[in-house]
């Protein structure tokens, strides 16, 4: 029942069965029963010869009858024997039929056509005249012609090619590809419009575009009736529009009063050109401009100014004319471009139009002519016209004292007011002032205060730097811009007597208190009216007696006059030097012109030198390198302040790790934690250190002892050769210490004896990837017989040797 049974084949009669060979093919089914397979992949018109088999368990094997068949053969593929019209011609394409009538057995059948145009065409495998068909087997198709050339015959015929690469053509049909006709233009000038100075609108048309709809229309000009298309010359002007119709360009950067010839083109693809008739224009010339025969009165008139007025009637076709006035102080006025009585007007063109003219002299007689001055230079004056500026008035002021306010023992506020500027309203106002009653001008002077305002109208100036307890005099004035001067009445005031400053009436918490210094907190109030003498003083004393802070014998003090202080403002005091754990009482004081005054007594406490505690851990060093390390340490309690660093040294003993007998370094404190950088230490050895910080020398803290070893070169040891044959020999290194550097090569130094030339050669090194231990197997006929080698390996700080071993192979 799982007899195993199937078929052998070939195109020989002589057919055996061998398992797993290409022609055996065994049944699906297993025992007893019909069964078939469909053979593939055969070839066409071939004789096959085939026998059934059975095979049994043990391998017994029995065939049947030998059998044959004979593999169809493909006919030759027919295809259309009449030409099919040929639809969608156009100027560069057409759409060509076919027909594979009977496709000989092939069912993949490759169909297409070949076409060229020439009449002799013939099938080629992948020639650009050779078109495949996107379908297969029998049935019409068609292909669409592209990018062929207009007025064109072009002969085709369908083609059909079988799997064993039978060709049927069908017969040869040509086609021939539309051409255009000549296009046509308008006949007849079409007349110019908006024609100017400088520019014109010349108009064409084109009637027939000859079956081009993208035929290309255009002018050409110029000041020759000689005029021809040039593609891409300045004189050829393409129209943005396509194909027939009406078109028009506007001709700019003409010249004026110049004839211009010009003729309409249209060209069609073909590049055929045909022209429209000569046609010409003439632009327009200049004609004088005219101004207003009349003055217009000018307004605005002051004692430095006038506002006049002009006007250009006709600008002779000129629209960007300039035009302006020419002024001055007498009747031969001349335009002189960028002159600076020649004043340009910022519109253009004809119309009115303004100046304003400044800086003028007070009660002085002006004359001016309008101007217009064209493209081509030409120039037309109005009529002379004239103005008088104003004259100035002597100005006036108040003939009465106006009461200073804001009197101090420094300064005052004095005030003034200027009844009539005069016709000046730029008057300058101010007031004199000194210790005399005779007070005179003098500008730019230190007793002459000119006010920030002009004109009319109240001022007032803040005087200060006066001198305490003094009589001062003071005077208005008004001076305006012809240099007369006016004074006020003379008036007077006095200057206060200061009083004793103020300072803060209650203690204030100190700002700081350290172990050794104390940042005290002081308040002026105010400078009882001094506020400039070189006598104001702020400061504080104090000492550890509450008795000699009267001001008699104060331990200590401090001026702080050289940095500014305003009233009702916080000023602070360092009180340096101070013992540890020690009551210190103290007082505020400021002084000025008239005396010294004192705030209250008060006291604070400056901090045990006992509070200064480090973490009871070591930090470990860091950046550890052959000659440095970074150090770090824990400050638990800084105590209130002090300063610090570590001490270090080879040996452990507490003895030696002092400030006085140690190596020592100064640290820096950040977030309470100490670090310090030593150097110039030797490689390879073990240091002991430990931090310290305190107010002073005497009062040090000192933090635990710990240690860190410097990086050092490597130690290898050259191990003994190992499994030595007459040809191999391993040879073994071990590295016992990195050094402290992560190692980053290691290897073998050897030399060899050389029995040829009887020398030694070398050294050589080998370089090994793994890490400890390491070994490199050594062959023969990489060296000579007798071998003498050192282990070796490197780090960052350097590379060590182990000692040197000697052998030979096979021994």
């Amino acid at each position: 029942s799982n007899l195993e049974k199937g078929f052998v084949y070939g195109m020989t009669p002589s057919l055996t069965y061998t398992k797993g060979a290409n022609n055996v093919l065994v049944s699906s089914g297993k025992g007893k029963g019909a069964y078939s397979f469909l053979i593939s992949n055969l070839i066409l018109n071939t004789t096959y010869y085939y026998k059934t088999y059975a095979i049994n368990s043990t391998g017994n094997i029995v065939y049947g009858p030998q059998c044959s068949f004979k593999t169809t053969n493909y006919e030759t593929p027919k295809v259309n024997s009449q030409c099919i019209n040929t639809t969608d011609k156009t100027f560069f394409s057409a759409k060509i039929y076919g027909a594979v009538i009977d496709n000989g057995g092939d069912e993949n059948l490759e169909k297409g056509f070949i076409y060229g145009t020439s009449s002799t065409i013939y099938y080629s495998n992948g020639s650009l005249n050779t078109l495949v068909s996107s379908l297969k087997g029998k049935g019409e198709f068609s292909y669409l012609l592209t990018n062929l050339s207009l007025g064109t015959t072009y002969y085709y015929r369908t083609y059909a090619k079988n799997a064993v690469g039978e060709i049927a053509l069908g017969p040869l049909c040509d086609f021939k590809t539309l051409n255009y006709e000549l296009p046509k233009t308008n006949l007849n000038c079409i007349n110019p419009t908006d024609i100017t100075l400088f520019s014109a609108k010349i108009h064409g048309d084109v009637t027939e575009d000859g079956g081009d709809v993208n035929i290309e229309k255009g002018f050409i000009y110029g000041t020759s009736s000689s005029i021809y298309y040039i593609n891409g010359g300045s004189n050829t002007l393409v129209s943005s529009t396509k194909g027939k119709g009406p078109f028009s360009y506007v001709l700019t950067n003409l010249s004026y009063e110049t004839t211009y010839y010009y003729r309409t083109y249209a060209k069609n693809a073909a590049g055929e050109i045909v022209y429209g008739p000569l046609c010409n224009f003439k632009t327009l010339n200049y004609e004088s401009p005219k101004t207003n025969l009349n003055c217009i009165n000018p307004t605005d008139i002051t004692i430095s100014s006038a506002k006049i007025y002009g006007e250009i009637t006709n600008d002779g076709g000129d629209s960007n004319l300039e035009k302006g006035f020419v002024y001055g102080t007498n009747t031969s006025l001349t335009y002189i471009k960028g002159g600076e009585n020649t004043l340009v007007s910022s519109t253009r063109g004809q119309g009115s139009f303004t100046y304003v003219i400044t800086n003028l002299k007070f009660g002085t007689s002006y004359y001016y002519k309008t101007y217009a001055i064209n493209t081509l230079g030409n120039i037309v004056y109005g009529p002379l016209c004239n103005f008088s500026t104003l004259n100035l008035e002597i100005p006036k002021i108040n003939s009465n004292c106006i009461s200073p306010t804001a009197i101090t023992a420094s300064s005052v506020k004095i005030y003034g007011e200027v009844i009539s500027d005069g016709g000046d309203v730029a008057l300058e106002k101010g007031f004199v002032y000194g210790t005399s009653s005779n007070l005179t001008y003098s500008k730019g002077s230190a007793n002459t205060l000119v006010s920030s305002s002009k004109g009319i109208g109240t001022y007032s100036y803040v005087i200060s730097n006066l001198v305490y307890k003094t009589v001062y005099y003071y005077k208005s004035y008004a001076i305006n811009a012809a240099g007369i001067l006016e004074y006020g009445p003379l008036c007077q005031f006095s200057t206060l007597e200061p009083n004793k400053p103020t300072v803060n009436s209650e203690c204030i918490t100190p700002l700081k208190i350290n172990i050794i210094d104390a940042t005290i907190y002081g308040k002026l109030e105010n400078w009882g009216g001094d506020q400039f003498s070189n006598s104001r003083e702020l400061g504080a004393i104090w000492s550890t007696s509450i008795d000699n802070v009267s001001g008699s014998s104060p331990i200590g003090s401090k001026n702080i006059s050289e940095s500014p202080i305003t009233e009702n403002a916080l000023f602070s005091i360092i009180m340096p030097n101070l013992k540890s754990s020690t009551t210190y009482y103290y007082r505020i004081y400021a002084k000025n012109i008239t005396g010294i005054s004192y705030g209250p007594v008060c006291s604070l406490v400056t901090k045990n030198n006992t509070a200064i505690t480090f973490s009871t851990q070591c930090m470990p060093a860091t950046n550890i390198q052959n000659r440095s390390a970074t150090l770090s340490a824990t400050i638990t309690n800084d105590g209130g302040g002090g300063f610090g660093g570590f001490i270090w040294q080879l040996t452990p003993d507490e003895a030696y790790l002092t400030f006085e007998n140690g190596g020592y370094t100064g640290g820096t404190l950040n977030s309470n934690i100490l670090t310090a950088n030593i150097t110039n230490l030797a490689k390879g050895y073990t240091y002991y250190y430990r931090a310290y910080f305190g107010p002073d020398l005497a009062n040090l803290k000192y933090g635990p002892i710990c240690s860190f070893t410097t990086t050092s070169e490597p130690k290898v040891v050259t191990g003994d050769v190992t499994n030595r044959t007459s040809a191999n020999a391993v040879l073994n290194g071990i590295i016992q210490n990195d050094g402290g550097e992560p190692i980053t090569s290691r290897g073998f130094s050897y030399t060899y004896y050389d029995e040829k030339t009887a020398t030694w050669s070398g050294p050589k090194s080998i370089i090994i990837p793994e890490n400890i231990p390491f070994s490199y197997n050594l062959t023969k006929t990489e060296s000579g017989i007798n071998i003498r080698y050192r282990a070796f390996a490197t780090n960052k700080t350097g590379t060590s040797y182990g000692a040197e071993v000697s052998f030979s192979f096979g021994q």
